[in-house]
């Protein structure tokens, strides 16, 4: 049989606990220490770490290239060109009018366009 290697808890509490690949703590020390770097996290940046359903990406609008987050799964490469919700907007607005310029004559458009 093969003998169990044994090293000493690098968390300060001294325990003996079984040698294995990139294993320092104890459980215990090992638990403490990641509530101390999720401290140290919220401390610098002022939220919790993303999780891995909180996909906010970052995106380009291509129309006026304004920065914006959106909720958006993301495995590509490069910035996602999306439209930001200005854009959206007006890109919405301009395409139901071209449908209704299609069915309305013009001068009836331009008259509800006066007012």
């Amino acid at each position: 049989m093969t003998e169990q290697r044994m090293m000493l808890c690098e968390g300060g509490c001294g325990r003996m606990i079984e040698w294995r690949p990139r294993r320092k703590y104890c459980r215990e020390c090992a638990n403490e220490k990641h509530k101390q770097d999720h401290r140290r996290y919220v401390k610098e940046n002022g939220t919790t770490p993303k999780k891995h359903g909180d996909s906010m990406t970052l995106c380009k609008c291509p129309l006026c290239g304004k920065l914006h987050k959106m909720k958006l799964n993301w495995v590509g490469h490069g910035m996602p060109r999306k439209y930001c919700d200005n854009c959206l907007m007006s890109e919405t607005l301009q395409s139901g009018i071209m449908l209704l310029s299609r069915t309305v004559s013009r001068e009836s458009l331009r008259e509800a366009m006066r007012q």
